[in-house]
């Protein structure tokens, strides 16, 4: 049995909603414990939302004037009700108040007081076209951040030579700058050390680790957007191309389907999923197009390849992770050059749009084959080219979306979805996709049971039911194969996840959600003295009970229950239990706030992991990994 506790001290400037619990909160720290358990990087893009959020809670989104794109940034709002809104205001003119929203076909209350943070209705139409508007009166926000685990990592134990593998101290610091107008003028950099990493000196002669640098621009007459500097590139379902935030399967069935802009700044720490040069989008009448250019260098190790061709270099893996810790970490740093080009056309119609994207990429050195079996198809080649066909279409309450793409040479991948507003209390959605394991993307993030996509076939189904009573039931099914060997999966393989949740929520004070899940898929087993593994079918359960209770207004009471049940009654069985109890003070109209936690948690192994989100201090966030 093992407990912990955190006491955070938040000082902030306004009000920030990341640091205080509402329903929509919850369900997004369920998404961001989501992506933990697919191995994703959950926080550099729980990161980018919330930067997103920050940024209409200051400057809230002009329901008069958004377009789409912007709307779907929101992350809150289907693309069936984002055709109702933009349908009424060209039929009735801009909204008056925000009740009127009640009366825009898909827009219920728990919708309208989801979205009311990041939302204001104006009749200022006219988006400032100078410049200088722009440059001058716009605001600066600046973040410094240092942190130190206090237990002494292994890497800081001295060997029988007198000194360790980590280069530098224990300390991890981070500093965001940024100036921004609105939502049509923003640059900035970010810098970030990790722990362990030098600053200074000989191994790290420029102090940060990373450095990061953007200037972006919305809405200048025909152009859209223009990135100068890191930005990241999204397109179509994600089959080829998504830097951006990616939900995985959760209650919230909307989030089946990929929303973002084309192209948005990058602000975020983490050193991979990003493109460094210049991008831009220009839109005239019901076309629109972006071109996008990248070069920089990629984290990895090389060797020479003697089998192939005589002292050739090849590179035998890349690395995302972003550490330049160790020597041998130092020394795989930045040596490998990448170089990216792509573009995309679209055409809007009334109630649909079609885009057709392309993508090519170059390395500068060719990748050493793998003898992993499973990674046999997971070869990146110094030349690469995508292109694939995206398309969307409204009818009524239905909305059809997906995008087919080809990869040279010639193989060919799908993911097709439709949503439906069966009433205006009943919602479903359903994707299917199709993705061969000879397909692979380098930054595609399609939705699929794994991260990354290729090797993977599936058909996915979920419904959530509304009721007047403060009454809702979320669930979904979700059966997929592995036509090709996985990770820890040595044949090929289909597996099964169904997920249900009912929550109550009688009043903006309260809140009670329930959860069960059961997921069963083929996994390794060990055997002594066997040169294979075998795999066979492994069932997991797992259960939630979550409360949130407000009984005066500072304050905020959160408490959670969850249980693991892995392979139970077999040979591998393993079982996980944690209980926390989180308390938020935060006064009205003051700038700071106070959160205590206390959890309790046993677990038999890592098989039996749990996930929990957890804030920090203010514009941070963590994800803590519960085992043992």
């Amino acid at each position: 049995m093992r407990a912990m506790f955190m006491i955070c001290f938040l000082l902030m400037n306004g009000f920030v909603l990341a640091q205080v619990s509402t329903p929509d909160q919850v369900s997004s720290e369920q998404q961001a414990e989501a992506l933990a358990e697919q191995d994703v990087d959950a926080e550099q893009n729980f990161d980018d939302w919330q930067q997103v959020r920050e940024r209409f809670l200051k400057h809230p989104l002009n329901l008069n004037v958004a377009g789409a794109d912007e709307l779907a940034e929101l992350q809150m709002i289907n693309p069936y009700q984002i055709r109702s809104l933009l349908s009424h205001r060209a039929l009735f003119g801009p909204l008056l108040h925000l009740h009127e929203l009640q009366a825009i076909p898909g827009w219920d209350v728990n919708l309208i007081r989801m979205v009311k943070p990041f939302v204001g209705i104006s009749q200022e139409s006219k988006v400032p076209r100078q410049i200088k508007n722009r440059i001058r009166n716009g605001e600066y926000h600046v973040v410094f951040r240092i942190s130190q685990i206090l237990e002494k990592s292994a890497g800081y134990v001295k060997d029988s030579t007198g000194s360790g593998d980590y280069a530098g101290s224990p300390h991890k610091a981070f500093v965001r700058f940024r100036y921004q107008y609105q939502q049509l003028l923003q640059y900035g950099f970010t810098a970030e050390k990790d722990a362990g990493e030098a600053f200074f000196g000989k191994d790290q002669p420029m102090g940060f680790d990373f450095l990061s640098a953007h200037l972006f621009i919305r809405n200048l007459g025909k152009i859209r957007q223009l990135a100068i500097g890191d930005y990241s590139v999204n397109m179509g379902q994600g089959l080829i191309q998504w830097q951006g935030l990616a939900f995985r399967k959760s209650a919230d069935i909307i989030h089946v389907k990929r929303q973002s802009p084309v192209i948005r700044p990058y602000t975020s720490a983490g050193e991979s999923r990003f493109f460094r040069g210049v991008g831009m989008s220009v839109a005239a009448g019901k076309w629109s197009a972006t071109l996008f250019g990248s070069v920089r260098r990629l984290d990895g190790s090389l060797a020479q390849d003697t089998v192939n061709a005589v002292n050739q270099v090849v590179f035998s893996s890349i690395r995302e992770s972003g550490l330049h810790r160790t020597k041998s970490e130092r020394e795989g740093r930045s040596v490998l050059p990448e170089t990216f080009f792509g573009g995309q056309i679209t055409k809007a119609f009334n109630n649909s749009h079609i885009g057709l994207n392309v993508l090519y990429r170059k390395l500068g050195n060719q990748a050493k084959q793998s003898e992993t079996p499973y990674q046999y198809f997971n070869r990146p080649q110094s030349r690469m080219m995508w292109v694939s066909v995206d398309f969307s279409y409204t009818y009524r309450n239905l909305h059809a979306f997906g995008e087919t793409a080809v990869q040279r040479p010639y193989s060919w991948a799908t993911v097709g979805g439709l949503l439906a507003s069966l009433s205006r209390d009943l919602d479903m959605s359903i994707l299917y996709r199709n993705m061969p394991a000879a397909f692979q993307s380098a930054y595609g993030q399609a939705f699929s049971e794994r991260s990354g996509t290729g090797n993977e076939s599936g058909l996915y189904i979920g419904f959530i039911q509304r009721m007047k009573t403060g009454w809702s039931f979320a669930m979904y099914a979700d059966h997929y194969k592995f036509p090709w060997l996985a990770y820890r999966i040595d044949k090929p393989s289909a597996g099964k996840d169904y997920s249900l949740q009912l929550r109550y929520q009688p009043n903006r004070q309260s809140g009670i959600s329930m959860r069960i899940r059961m997921e069963e898929k083929a996994l390794n087993q060990d055997m002594q003295d066997e040169a294979t593994h075998w795999a066979r079918q492994i069932k997991r359960w797992q259960g939630r009970l979550h409360i949130e209770h407000s009984p005066v207004k500072p304050i905020l009471l959160n408490i959670r229950a969850d249980l693991h049940f892995y392979d139970k009654g077999g040979a591998s069985a393993s079982n996980g239990f944690l209980l926390y109890t989180d308390l938020q003070f935060k006064p009205g109209f003051k700038n700071y706030s106070l959160r205590f936690r206390y959890t309790f948690f046993d677990t038999d192994s890592y098989d039996s992991r749990l996930y929990a989100y957890e804030n920090d201090v203010l514009y941070s966030q963590g994800m803590a990994v519960f085992q043992g």
